[in-house]
């Protein structure tokens, strides 16, 4: 069983540059939606394979109850999700 979640904004005062005056909103929101494309391509791809998830605040939470470790991490990266994404829940 695989239980993995994928934050959509981590720390939004770290991403944000903790109130620093060269804080690109702009470049944050080209990174975010970036982000979000490929979540939203790969999900359909994990969904065919027995992958169900579910949204938390900042938050994506996938989960499979047929895999081991090694295998979700195989299909995370065959439907396009960078591993510094990816954190299993243990």
């Amino acid at each position: 069983m695989v239980d993995v979640f994928i934050a959509l904004l981590e720390d939004a005062e770290h991403e944000l540059g903790l109130g620093e005056a060269t804080t690109s909103l702009k470049n944050l929101g080209d990174q975010l939606k970036q982000r979000m494309y490929q979540l939203a391509e790969a999900l359909p791809k994990l969904e065919k394979k027995g992958w169900n998830w579910t949204t938390g605040s900042k938050d994506i939470y996938l989960h499979n109850h047929k895999l081991t470790e090694a295998q979700a991490k195989r299909d995370l990266k065959e439907a396009g999700i960078p591993e510094t994404l990816v954190h299993f829940v243990h």
